[in-house]
């Protein structure tokens, strides 16, 4: 190409660098959520005009989560969750597409709770039914379509809670009722302390407590709980979960607490975690409405499920 062609194209090229430019900026913002297929991932929706603007901040928002929160290998395939708390529609809004959504009752019931389609509901009730009132209640549950886990009586090892003899023969009862009605999606799974299984056996012998339960289900606030659980749902040959865990280490430490304890199962991961949204006085874990960074690392969690 001649000399004097090139410098009568010059003004030209100088002209199509700004339309470039975007194209560029948008493709590049484009690539970042191709890397992580998250199938809860929020998609914007926006008018044509800023339809481009809003995928961008889309695509910035993912690129910043998935930076700060590296996934741990031994967390995919694991439900992670949270406790209501004294408010629903707070916890909902904060976190509102759980996998789990740990439920407490009195006594059990027909009508499960209006919760997000994404999330499996672990319920427990205190009261003992009747043989022909649970059957009710679990071919009600059965019928629903949502993943239900179901426990009679949680952490009955507790101290002044519940005779072993007593929980054993309630559940014997309910569990007759399940061979009965059984369902591919609605489980039996009991739930003791964590702390039930330390060498000293602070709460009596294990075994007095265990039931023939589909899930065993421990709530672990000890990190060295978990992988005591874990070898004892492993020994008995069931798969298990965490219905109750947390901590009170602020921000940056709930989230080293969280990445401890997934660590620790690696060997033989549970069905699920269910973080404790505790808003009572107690210390051992706080509420998420003052846990921001602890939210959003459990949301990216159950988002990975």
């Amino acid at each position: 190409m001649s000399s004097a062609l090139l410098r009568r194209l010059a003004p030209l090229s100088l002209f199509l660098v700004p339309l470039l430019i975007p194209v560029l900026v948008v493709a590049a913002n484009a690539a970042v959520p191709k890397k992580h297929h998250h199938k809860k991932q929020t998609t914007a929706t926006a008018t044509a005009g800023t339809a481009a603007t809003k995928t961008a901040a889309t695509a910035t928002r993912t690129a910043t989560t998935t930076t700060r929160y590296t996934i741990p290998s031994a967390a995919h395939g694991v439900r992670f969750g949270t406790s209501l708390g004294t408010n629903t529609a707070t916890t909902l809004r904060l976190f509102p597409r759980p996998d789990v959504v740990r439920i407490f009752w009195s006594s059990p019931k027909a009508q499960l709770p209006s919760m997000p389609s994404t999330a499996a509901l672990w319920v427990s009730f205190k009261s003992l039914p009747s043989a022909s009132s649970f059957a009710g209640i679990l071919q009600a549950w059965n019928r629903s379509g949502r993943t239900v886990y179901w426990t009679y009586h949680h952490e009955p090892d507790r101290p002044g809670q519940i005779s072993a003899t007593k929980f054993r023969a309630g559940w014997a009862s309910l569990l007759a009722v399940e061979k009965k009605y059984p369902s591919t999606h609605v489980k039996s799974m009991s739930i003791l302390t964590g702390i039930l299984l330390a060498p000293n056996h602070p709460h009596g012998n294990p075994e007095s407590w265990y039931v023939n339960a589909d899930i065993l289900g421990f709530d672990c606030y000890v990190p060295a709980s978990v992988p005591r659980a874990m070898a004892y749902a492993k020994a008995k040959h069931k798969p298990w979960a965490i219905p109750e865990f947390g901590a009170d280490n602020g921000d940056a430490g709930n989230i080293k607490y969280i990445q401890s304890t997934i660590a620790s199962w690696a060997a033989y991961p549970p069905l699920g975690a269910s973080w404790y949204n505790n808003t009572a006085g107690a210390s051992f874990s706080q509420p998420l409405t003052r846990l921001p960074q602890t939210t959003a690392f459990l949301k990216t969690l159950a988002a990975a499920y």
